[in-house]
């Protein structure tokens, strides 16, 4: 993120992947933004990890 200059980092996981949605929802820094229309039509959980400030 550094190197980029980024201040945050779109996840997305596939819905059968309970086990990498699980893990990502314990992490410090990490927001579930997709909505239910969202996760039908995509078949997958957005999360962004914004940079602590």
């Amino acid at each position: 993120m550094d190197a980029l200059g980024l201040d945050h980092i779109l996840l997305t996981i596939d819905l059968d992947n309970e086990a990498s949605i699980r893990a990502a929802q314990k992490l410090e820094g990490i927001e579930r933004v997709s909505d239910a229309d969202y996760e039908n039509e995509q078949h997958k959980v957005k999360f962004v990890y914004r940079r602590p400030e």
